[in-house]
């Protein structure tokens, strides 16, 4: 189904290129390959609801509910009529889009890839046409229930890049864990380190300011040493040329 439906693509890709899409008579008639595609999907999944219906299989099976989460028991007619209800669902929703973007902004180039695109999802995609339409072989893994949800290919090649997978995937695990252990030591001495590195730089600058100030305290003790000999040497000073204005004054009265 792969092959046939990039045999059909590619080459519809290449030729959107050369439809021209300006003209208005192109944009009604690429409306109107899109509205008939979106009613021959919608017109499939009826014919399958009715197979559905005409069936009713009350065999029991198990699925996880989409919406909580939570597993769940209920019958192959109740899952099928499930599925075939959120395709309808789907049908109108992209259905509503498009044509918001025809309308709004006149954009038809989707018109045309849309139409092949959605044809091919509901008929060679949807595992409940396959089953009821084309009576496809339910014990293979792809049509049987509860089914597996649709891969995409980018993601499913991005996990094989980053997910090893097998024995190697866990003897890589394995090998990875030491590694990662020393790491985490390596870690932590480094951030031990840094933290004496910086108790270590923060008892230097203590000791310097605490330095500092000491020598302040010097200098200033020593600026007040100075002072008091200058003052005790004014006082000599003073005493002396006291003591000389006397003697003048004894001998001026002696004359």
């Amino acid at each position: 189904m792969g092959l046939q439906r990039q045999l059909i693509l590619l080459p519809l890709m290449f030729g959107m290129r050369y439809v021209p899409v300006e003209d208005k008579r192109v944009e009604i008639g690429l409306l109107c390959l899109y509205i008939a595609s979106q009613l021959v999907q919608l017109g499939v999944y009826y014919l399958t609801q009715q197979k559905i219906e005409a069936a009713k299989d009350e065999t029991s099976i198990t699925d996880k509910n989409p919406q909580s989460g939570e597993v769940r028991n209920l019958t192959v007619y109740e899952y099928d009529m499930e599925k075939i209800q959120a395709a309808y669902k789907s049908v109108l929703t992209q259905a509503a889009f498009a044509l918001v973007l025809w309308y709004w902004w006149s954009f038809v180039k989707h018109f045309l890839m849309q139409s092949i695109t959605g044809i091919l999802a509901a008929v060679l995609d949807n595992p409940l046409v396959q089953i009821h339409l084309f009576g496809a072989d339910t014990t293979q893994k792809e049509y049987k229930r509860p089914f597996q949800p649709p891969v995409n290919p980018i993601m499913q090649a991005l996990k094989g890049f980053t997910e090893p997978e097998g024995e190697e995937g866990e003897e890589t695990k394995e090998e990875d864990q030491p590694k990662a252990v020393e790491q985490e030591e390596s870690d932590e001495e480094e951030a031990s380190g840094e933290e004496e590195e910086g108790e270590e730089e923060e008892g230097e600058v203590i000791q310097a300011k605490m330095s500092k100030k000491a020598k302040k305290k010097a200098q200033k003790k020593k600026k007040n040493e100075n002072m008091n000999v200058e003052r005790e040497r004014t006082a000599d000073e003073q005493a002396n040329q006291q003591e000389y204005i006397k003697q003048l004054q004894a001998q001026i009265e002696e004359l």
